[in-house]
């Protein structure tokens, strides 16, 4: 449901002629207003909101540009000394000074604690009355920690801005909603047959006939016994993450679709070339990295191949599903996972445990690793070097440093000690393929 300039101006109405702290809480309405009737909101970003008329022409950006990509859910007017217990993480708050906020440390607080809500920016209302203007330590800081700041005049009615910042919100909101259908049908298989779903994405700017990886994302969060507070902030910084991950794809010319549940998150980039594929992965890792630092969450990231069509984007939303089965079970030691880079592993994770996996592993070399362990023998280091150097005996001297009749008379004993012939083409892959799963569950 969308609200018509009708509502808006029954609304200004009743607010042309009363006090700023009741614009504020009019304000407020009409917030609760339009979330009442079930009017789905989704975010732009800050830079979005210098398009509008009232940040061309009223509302200036005093920081230095930094931060401008976050995304922004709703406008927040600050009438509280704290802001945390009354945010999501997106919001654009508006501050009007009269709640202990005319200080520089007073608003280098709220500006940190902004952060810590993950607020989009601030604007703050300067004035005679509460803020005069903004100080350069204040600016400085705000710049010193990549988050966007405003003013504008005190006398501006807020509901005039809540109108259009809430106006631009809701229309991009509408191919926003298209793509969260579109995507709940591919997922689900809600769709007749592939020219069906394939128009329906047409329908939102995505041609699903061209080059498609999936990206899916698993938390360790757990909704059972968590507090709403707790649910609220967590789907919030899920929301906020989707978000900028379609930033960086629009970056890069990708067309991003994302798809957000209690299970896990699905990422389906669409593109007419892969070149500039690794620099997004690399990006987008980057930012998880950074994002979930500090954090309690754990990620579990995968990657598809990359495939064309209806059945294709299918199948490499399978493959991601199936590499973040692989990522948990290796306790996601790196940020994201492959599928095309974990070969024959696919199939080997897709039903074994992790336990089960380190007890073939141990199956297959565990003669090995106890000699090594009780005689210093080196023997894995000589099998793992001996195979990735395709059984060339002087390059695998060589970078073992030893003589090449030292490493025959090693590879001798360690035939004798397994029973098998490194030559067999059996007996490599296994090896080649335990020393994978090392890689991933262990150090080696």
């Amino acid at each position: 449901m969308y609200i018509s300039e009708v509502n808006w101006s029954i609304i200004k109405i009743y607010v042309g002629s009363i006090n700023r702290k009741t614009q504020s809480r009019v304000a407020f309405a009409a917030l609760f207003f339009c979330t009442k009737f079930e009017v789905s909101f989704m975010s732009i970003v800050v830079k979005d909101l210098l398009k509008l008329e009232l940040f061309q022409n009223i509302i200036k950006l005093v920081s230095d540009g930094s931060g401008m990509e976050s995304p922004v859910n709703w406008p927040y007017i600050k009438q509280t000394a704290e802001i945390r217990p009354w945010l999501n993480g997106g919001e654009i708050v508006f501050v009007t000074g009269n709640s202990n906020d005319k200080t520089d440390k007073e608003q280098i607080a709220l500006l940190m604690e902004g952060i810590e809500c993950k607020v989009a920016a601030f604007v703050f209302l300067c004035g005679d009355e509460y803020i005069n203007k903004l100080s350069d330590k204040v600016i400085d800081f705000a710049n010193s920690v990549k988050i966007p700041v405003f003013t504008m005049p005190y006398d501006v009615k807020l509901i005039d801005v809540v109108k259009e910042i809430a106006n631009a919100i809701m229309e991009s909101g509408s191919r926003e909603r298209m793509i969260m259908n579109f995507m709940t049908d591919l997922l689900h298989g809600n769709f007749k047959n592939d020219d069906h779903i394939r128009k329906q994405g047409y329908e939102c700017g995505i041609n699903i006939d061209q080059n498609c990886m999936a990206m899916s994302i698993e938390t360790n969060f757990d909704y059972e016994g968590e507090s709403y507070s707790q649910i609220m902030s967590y789907r919030g910084t899920m929301d906020y993450m989707l978000k900028r991950i379609e930033q960086i794809g629009r970056r890069y010319g990708i067309q991003t679709a994302t798809s957000f549940n209690v299970e896990r998150s699905v990422c389906l980039f669409v593109m007419e070339n892969t070149d500039s594929l690794e620099m997004l992965c690399q990006e987008i890792d980057e930012f998880l990295d950074y994002y979930f630092k500090y954090n309690e969450l754990t990620l579990f990231v995968g990657y598809g191949d990359i495939h064309k069509g209806v059945k294709g984007c299918l199948r490499s939303i399978g493959e991601s599903r199936k590499t973040v089965q692989f990522a948990k079970k290796a306790e996601a030691q790196n940020i994201s996972y492959h599928y095309n880079e974990m070969g024959l592993l696919c199939l080997l994770v897709s039903s074994n445990s992790k336990d089960e996996l380190m007890a073939y592993c141990n199956n297959v070399i565990g003669s090995l690793i106890k000699s090594d362990r009780e005689n210093n023998t080196e023997y894995i280091l000589t099998v793992k070097t001996y195979l990735e150097n395709n059984n060339n005996l002087v390059s695998a001297a060589n970078q073992l440093f030893i003589h090449r009749n030292t490493l025959i008379n090693r590879l001798k004993h360690i035939e004798e000690l397994t029973g098998k012939s490194l030559k067999e083409a059996e007996t490599k892959l296994e090896y080649l393929c335990v020393f994978k799963l090392l890689e991933f569950f262990v150090d080696v």
